[in-house]
Formats: C-alpha cells, sequence, structure tokens
C-alpha cells in the first residue's frame, strides 16, 4: 500500500493549536518523500540500531498519514500503551517555533481522546510537543526504511 505525499499545500497547525507555530526547518533528505510505502515505516528510538538507510518524515509526510490514516498499519494499533491507554509516535523532519522561539516536533497517537476525559472509542489523535520532550516516555519516532 501507498500513500501518496502532496507536496503543494504545506501543513499547517494552526488548525488544531491556533495561530503562532511556524515551520523552523525541514531537517534534510525530507524534500524528496512524494508516496510512502506503507510496508517501509519503522519505529526507531534513541539507541536503536536500524540496518537500514532511514529517513525522517516531515510535516508533508504527516499531513498525508493524517489524511489517509485509516490506511496506516493495524500493527500501529497494537503496540503498549501508557497508563493513560495511549501510544505516540513522532515525525521528526519538520521542526515548527511558537511565538516564543521553542521548537515544536509533531506527533501521532492511537488512544482514548485525551480531550475527553479517555473515555470512549480508540482513535488516532495529532499534536504538537516541545522538542526534546517525550512526555516522559521512550516513544519513538517514525522512519521511512529503504
Amino acid at each position: 500500500m501507498i500513500i501518496p505525499v502532496d507536496r503543494s499545500q504545506p501543513f499547517s497547525p494552526a488548525s488544531g493549536y491556533g495561530e503562532g507555530f511556524s515551520v523552523s526547518k525541514h531537517l534534510s533528505g525530507t524534500k524528496t518523500i512524494t508516496e510512502v510505502p506503507v510496508d517501509r515505516l519503522v519505529f526507531a528510538s534513541p539507541g536503536c540500531v536500524v540496518t537500514s538507510s532511514i529517513t525522517l518524515l516531515d510535516s508533508f509526510v504527516f499531513q498525508a498519514l493524517w489524511q489517509h490514516r485509516d490506511m496506516l498499519p493495524k500493527r500501529f494499533q497494537c503496540l503498549p500503551t501508557t497508563q493513560y491507554g495511549f501510544f505516540q509516535f513522532y515525525l521528526d523532519g519538520t521542526r515548527f517555533k511558537n511565538t516564543f522561539g521553542v521548537e515544536w516536533i509533531l506527533y501521532l497517537r492511537w488512544g482514548f481522546d485525551c480531550y475527553n476525559g479517555f473515555k470512549g472509542e480508540k482513535c488516532w489523535s495529532w499534536g504538537l510537543s516541545p522538542e526534546g520532550y517525550k512526555w516522559g516516555y521512550p516513544f519513538p519516532s517514525l522512519v521511512l526504511v529503504s
């Protein structure tokens, strides 16, 4: 399964976070991705040895994954969760800055809706996290392997 990546419209976090966020930088290698073969998505954590070359995923890929979240592998929904009932992973290829100059990175989360008191059905949600702050859990980054 292939998810197409549309690079004509950049992602803006204003839809979920309000004004005041702008792209700080796209890390090298991210701008060439125009499609995402779902079977080549893997998780990488600090200290994790990956035997293939990896590409970090940027906000354009995030937007494509969010729009096509029904195509994300079911294995993503079976990963261990926190005591709050969710698992999240980062897409580190784009950094956003807020009006205070703090850098933020995108994440996708599978689990109970955190904004609804952790009640109801599990679902996909997204958010921004301050760079380097991983909610006290060892959440990995989602990368593309070649």
